[in-house]
């Protein structure tokens, strides 16, 4: 064995076992491989924003619209109520009989507070009154509960009769019978108003 030979075999035999080859670093960071930049992680979040806001945003809406109709019905419901309460005090009239507009003192001129739950109509003093709740008995009136934010006004104008009136006595033969709630909504004035005809011979 020559002395090259020797030395190549020394080398070999004294060779390190379990080599671990070392990283080659090609620029990119760990960091860059696995976090979020700054644009990202705003995006993220504006998208996650609009997903919570938009649908709290319309279920608020939607909450704020079934209360401003339910105010919209209870109002009709309450001029209704009025209107329906003078014609049964002009039907009671024909009933008796009398004069077809006894006991309906807003016939001569201003406005009327009309309580039919217990049977009631006067004339307002100026500025009708508020509307009271009973939530006892779940009903609208003028003597009992708590203040609401209904205002019911009711007015009845009687048409001018013609030269030719046949029933002079019964003056006048037709009168326009009108009820106005009024209330409050979120700082807006709100109002509904119905009117009905009424005649000497039947309403």
């Amino acid at each position: 064995m020559n002395f090259l030979q020797s030395k190549t075999n020394n080398t070999i035999k004294n060779k390190p076992t379990g080599f671990t080859p070392t990283p080659i670093n090609i620029g990119v960071s760990s960091q860059g491989e696995w976090g979020f930049t700054l644009v990202e992680t705003l995006v993220a979040i504006s998208i996650l924003l609009m997903a919570v806001v938009v649908p709290l945003v319309l279920i608020s809406g939607n909450i704020a619209l079934i209360f401003s109709v339910k105010d919209k019905i209870t109002a009709t419901y309450l001029a209704e109520d009025a209107i329906d309460f003078i014609k049964y005090k002009i039907d009671t009239n024909f009933n008796t009989p009398q004069y077809w507009l006894t006991g309906i003192p807003c016939v001569g001129g201003g406005a009327c507070q009309v309580d039919s739950f217990n049977d009631a109509m006067v004339l307002c003093s100026g500025t009708c009154p508020v509307l009271q709740f009973d939530s006892t008995t779940g009903i609208y009136g003028y003597s009992s509960g708590s203040a609401s934010k209904f205002t019911r006004t009711v007015t009845i104008t009687g048409l001018t009769p013609s030269t030719n009136d046949p029933y002079p006595t019964m003056a006048p033969q037709e009168v326009i019978i009108t009820a106005t709630v009024s209330w409050q909504d979120h700082g807006a004035s709100k109002q509904t108003t119905i009117s009905e005809h009424a005649f000497s011979w039947g309403t």
